[in-house]
């Protein structure tokens, strides 16, 4: 089955060795559609992680339990298992004392031969060293030792830098909570109107316009890892005002309330994951976003 023109870009990109990027053009395509299998799989084969690609594969059996690729590229990354011994057999105690008794005596016996041949044998060999080498042996055994050699290691360490540092992540948690409280202002100027019975369409119109860019930008970042989670769930914030606004030019108020109830939930949790985020980093000041709510 032919790849879309942007999985197929992902594909060039990464065939060329910019990982990150495609790796970044995938997470999109995902954003938008998380039920694309071949993108999982393709996410699975350039992954920075193995985890990552473990769930990645996961993901794509979960669509597609028929994906033998998938599922052999899994049970290759999965550890492989020692045997463990048969806890079931007895030891059969009196049969393993008789052995070793047997054995101790079978040895003595060859011992004793084995040894009178070697000994004879390794005088007969001391004995003509001494002869055949002596002169050699003398004339170096003062002589003076050679240098050894030292062999010179250089090694360059260069060190990993972790992407989840103050330094990215405040830039990125900046222009996401500029839009959140843009959101938030577009929704108290709206709930006002709505409560004085002055709301008008063509505000509505533009509102909507601008949830729809709004929840564009947001999809087109590329957020440090950890934090996925809360950029995911910036994602369902604006799209669910997107949605609550299309709601609204319908007249079906019992979709807007369900909408503007997703939200003030999902902004519960993104204050929680700034500050667990906020405390990983020592204490780097985050922004933090305005609660929605505040007009009806």
């Amino acid at each position: 089955m032919p790849l879309s023109p942007e999985l197929q870009e992902a594909v060039n990109i990464a065939k060329a060795g910019q990982l990150a990027e495609a790796r970044s053009m995938l997470k999109q395509i995902l954003r938008k559609d998380q039920t694309n299998e071949m993108a999982w799989f393709l996410y699975a084969q350039i992954a920075d992680k193995r985890e990552n690609a473990i769930y990645s594969l996961n993901k794509v059996l979960e669509l597609n339990p028929y994906n033998e690729r998938a599922r052999k590229m899994l049970d290759d990354m999965k550890p492989k298992e020692e045997p463990k011994p048969d806890s079931t057999k007895k030891w059969d105690y009196d049969n393993y004392v008789e052995q070793q008794e047997k054995t101790r005596g079978t040895s003595r016996k060859k011992s004793g031969i084995n040894r009178n041949i070697i000994f004879g044998i390794g005088g007969l060999v001391v004995i003509g060293l001494l002869l055949a080498g002596g002169f050699y042996f003398t004339r170096n055994l003062f002589s003076a030792p050679k240098p050894v050699s030292t062999l010179a290691i250089s090694v360059k360490w260069t060190p990993t830098i972790d992407p989840c540092n103050c330094a990215e992540v405040k830039p990125y948690a900046e222009r996401t909570v500029v839009r959140f409280n843009e959101m938030v202002d577009e929704m108290d100027t709206i709930g006002s109107a709505r409560q004085n019975n002055t709301l008008r369409s063509d505000a509505v119109t533009t509102a909507t316009a601008k949830a729809q860019a709004r929840y564009d930008e947001q999809r087109r970042e590329d957020p440090p890892p950890c934090l996925d989670l809360f950029d995911k769930k910036m994602v369902t914030v604006f799209w669910n005002w997107q949605q609550a606004l299309d709601s609204l030019q319908k007249g079906n108020n019992d979709a807007v309330i369900a909408f503007m109830n997703n939200i003030i939930q999902q902004a519960g949790d993104i204050d929680t994951l700034l500050n667990q985020m906020e405390g990983q980093l020592n204490g780097c000041p985050i922004p933090r976003p305005t609660p929605p709510g505040r007009a009806g």
